[in-house]
């Protein structure tokens, strides 16, 4: 892509594109990664500037973050139709999310999708249902505190079939509805600071659908000691490569059993 980019550029923000997928590629340092998009910022977006703040570029895609009644505005909706919005991969929306999705052009190409902080009647599962997220792989709901009707009827694999990367910090969570998440067979499931105790997590290490999980963070919770060996013996988390747990409440025996089950793949502190 940066090939093709320098090749075709003609404009030096294509150029700042090259730049950065061959930075990014390279491990290099942000500060020079950062120059470049502070520097180019304003003629990625274009006309979505009036509407969106740039949060980074990544592989020469842009993230972006938009507040949720811009959506509405017909400007906005036009811009959908533009080359700039073309580059947009992550959108992140700040609430309040309006009820209905203004225009499928949304979030059809979107591969990321973020919803902090939605309140309780915010109208996520409309937006889910609409048919709009086929294509994303990566959802953020910290902080939303949904209903258990609502969580089953948004974590449906047929509304979410590329969905890889789930992220729910910071919210209140059943049984039930992690058990709901995991129909999703989901790569990295993020479930910090979600109030999760022994017997929620017992229930998780119980999951069959846990075997397509390779990065599980379940940092502060109240996990104890049942919890910490429940995640020692569960015959699923087979695949896992990270398994995150700072900040909960088991002890000395928990820490053994995680050792001897995942080595150094597991991080707590101790």
């Amino acid at each position: 892509m940066a090939d093709w980019l320098e090749d075709h550029a003609q404009h030096p923000a294509d150029r700042a594109r090259a730049e950065i997928l061959r930075y990014q590629a390279r491990g290099a340092a942000d500060p020079e990664v950062r120059r470049l998009q502070t520097l180019h910022a304003r003629d990625w977006l274009g006309p979505l500037e009036v509407f969106c703040q740039l949060v980074a570029c990544r592989g020469g895609l842009l993230s972006v973050r938009v507040a949720g009644p811009s959506l509405l505005s017909q400007e906005f909706q036009k811009c959908l139709h533009t080359e700039n919005w073309a580059w947009v991969d992550e959108l992140e929306i700040r609430p309040p999310l309006p009820a209905r999705l203004p225009s499928q052009l949304l979030l059809q190409r979107l591969s990321s999708l973020i919803l902090p902080q939605m309140p309780d009647h915010a109208p996520v599962r409309g937006w889910v249902g609409s048919g709009g997220l086929q294509r994303v792989r990566r959802l953020d709901l910290s902080g939303w505190h949904g209903s258990l009707a609502e969580a089953e009827s948004i974590f449906d694999p047929t509304l979410l079939p590329s969905l890889r990367d789930l992220i729910c910090s910071r919210t209140m969570l059943s049984s039930r509805a992690v058990r709901a998440m995991l129909q999703l067979r989901l790569q990295r499931l993020v479930l910090s600071r979600a109030m999760l105790g022994d017997a929620e997590v017992e229930q998780l290490a119980r999951e069959p659908h846990l075997a397509s999980v390779q990065e599980l963070d379940l940092t502060d919770n109240a996990i104890g000691e049942a919890g910490a060996c429940a995640l020692a013996e569960s015959p699923y988390l087979t695949r896992v490569q990270v398994l995150t747990l700072f900040g909960n409440l088991f002890g000395v025996e928990g820490r053994r059993r995680l050792r001897e089950r995942f080595g150094a793949r597991v991080l707590f502190v101790g």
